[in-house]
């Protein structure tokens, strides 16, 4: 019986290391989808949308596609994507964020760019919902629970944030990682990612990467209370663990 993809999400403060992890995991076990690959998967079989060249790249290897890092063409269709979309997912998603979205900051640039990333998540949830993924195992890392840190909102609009995502979780990855050695990390990126943080102090990076951390726990607390499963990561937790427990699900 088909069923929809099941979704593993990673969460967890910036340099906890969840990317890495995200990319180790996807790399090693082609059984599992990356988001990327996923939403490009759903964007190609999907009839609608006019895309140049699509019996071609539908026949290019997965693997073909990723070092040629193809999976970014997808952004190029959001307004098809949404302007064709079938399911429930986009206008809960949406209305639950643009709830949040105008309040978030008083940047107008930061405003935009969050926007348009926030467009991009809901494309991805959009393609990776195609049939074509149906009882496939997606992994997503910087996706909608890593958005609340963007956002800026207090511990009740995240419990309603978190009740009205439009999507499923079938299993959430929390990160752990001491928020000294987060910070190490964050310094050693330079200024290729992360660049808003290059103008602050360590005190008060660590601050907040307390702060987020404490979010995070918060995030974890409220989902296991609404009996999503949930594997804590850190440093003592082996890849063979991780793997045994997306198995499951």
């Amino acid at each position: 019986m088909n069923q929809k993809p099941k979704i593993v999400e990673f969460i967890g403060v910036s340099g906890s290391g969840k990317t890495t992890l995200y990319k180790k995991i996807t790399c090693l076990n082609k059984k599992y989808n990356s988001l990327e690959i996923a939403a490009f998967r759903g964007l190609i079989n999907n009839p609608k949308i006019k895309i140049p060249g699509r019996q071609i790249l539908r026949m290019l290897p997965e693997n073909i596609i990723s070092i040629l890092n193809l999976t970014k063409i997808r952004y190029l269709y959001i307004d098809q994507v949404i302007s064709f979309s079938e399911t429930s997912e986009f206008d809960k998603t949406f209305t639950n964020l643009n709830n949040y979205l105008s309040a978030s900051t008083d940047n107008n640039k930061e405003k935009m760019l969050l926007t348009y990333n926030i467009l991009k998540n809901i494309c991805d949830l959009l393609l990776i919902m195609n049939p074509i993924n149906n009882n496939k195992i997606i992994l997503v890392d910087e996706f909608f629970l890593q958005k609340i840190f963007s956002l800026k909102i207090n511990d009740k609009q995240i419990s309603i944030y978190l009740d009205k995502l439009g999507y499923k979780i079938d299993l959430l990855l929390k990160l752990n990682e001491e928020s000294t050695v987060s910070l190490s990390r964050l310094r050693s990126r330079g200024v290729s990612r992360n660049s808003n943080i290059k103008n602050i102090g360590d005190e008060e990076l660590l601050e907040r990467i307390k702060d987020s951390q404490r979010t995070t726990n918060l995030i974890a607390t409220i989902l296991k209370d609404n009996k999503l499963n949930i594997l804590e990561v850190d440093n003592d937790t082996n890849l063979k663990t991780i793997i045994n427990t997306i198995d499951k699900i």
